[in-house]
């Protein structure tokens, strides 16, 4: 097999999956893969929420604190995130990822 079949073959499967993570994330928004929110989160015993991390990012008083996860289907395809993020005034504010695979 030649260099320049083997770079072509590398070529199309790079665009195939390029191509399926496109469709599969586009429409992605955190805000639709909320599982638990988070209360009192400064005050939470929560190791993967840190006073510390919140503050930093702009946390206040009046923010939400949410834990989020991608769909199963996502972990079994080996792009899965999870993590927590600040909701203000119904948006998004900030987002940290604390697994992956």
């Amino acid at each position: 097999m030649s260099f320049n079949t083997i770079k072509e073959e590398f070529e199309a499967y790079r665009d195939k999956c390029l191509k399926h993570c496109y469709e599969t994330c586009k429409d992605w928004d955190v805000r639709n893969h909320l599982e638990q929110r988070i209360d009192d989160p400064l005050q939470s015993n929560n190791l993967l929420v840190r006073t510390e991390t919140l503050l930093e990012a702009g946390y206040k008083e009046g923010d939400e604190v949410w834990w989020w996860n991608t769909p199963k289907s996502w972990w079994k395809n080996l792009h899965g995130s999870a993590g927590y993020c600040i909701i203000r005034d119904g948006e998004v504010f900030w987002t940290r990822v604390v697994q992956e695979n």
